[in-house]
Order: C-alpha cells, then structure tokens, then sequence
C-alpha cells in the first residue's frame, strides 16, 4: 500500500469521526442536567511594604 493510499484512509476515518461527533454537540448529557453552578471566586491583588505582590 502506498503513503498516499493510507493518508487518503486515514483522512477519511477521521472525516467521518468528526462528522459523527458534532452530531452531538447540541445534546445535553444526563450529568450536566444535574450537576449544581460553581461558586464565584473574587480576589484582590496588592503590593506589600516590601515591594512584593499579593492577593487577597
């Protein structure tokens, strides 16, 4: 088999693996149906007596 047959194959395989993917997309799965919002993180950056950064 040539280089040129088995890229041509492989293109394929993976043409036909992304086209049966973005089917899906649009479906919610059953764990994000249950899964609760993550809580919000708020943070503050300052510079120290010593010239250094931090955060709060």
């Amino acid at each position: 088999m040539s280089l040129v047959y088995k890229t041509l194959i492989l293109f394929g395989i993976l043409l036909l693996v992304n086209c049966n993917s973005s089917e899906k997309k649009g479906q919610k799965s059953e764990d994000s149906k249950t899964t609760k919002p993550t809580e919000q993180a708020l943070y503050a950056t300052f510079q120290n007596a010593h010239g250094t950064w931090g955060y709060d």
